[in-house]
């Protein structure tokens, strides 16, 4: 049926640790510290070190962090 997401679906769209921190263009570690300070895009505690981002959840927010005008220079 078009349009209708399977759990398995779900499951196959989680990114790995390595794999979202490609997607932003960030080292595994930037991840890990944001983590760590509550920091950062959302993530999913799958077990004690599977950790696990959405797509969608990375885009939305790194989406938010966007700067649509630059500030202006101080003279």
């Amino acid at each position: 049926m078009p349009g209708t997401h399977t759990q398995s679906d779900y499951l196959l769209s989680l990114l790995t640790e390595k794999e979202a921190a490609q997607l932003l263009g960030l080292s595994i570690r930037t991840l890990q510290a944001w983590r760590y300070r509550k920091e950062g895009p959302p993530f999913i505690k799958m077990s004690g070190r599977a950790i696990r981002y959405q797509r969608s959840d990375l885009i939305a927010w790194a989406d938010h962090l966007r700067v649509v005008e630059a500030p202006h220079a101080k003279k």
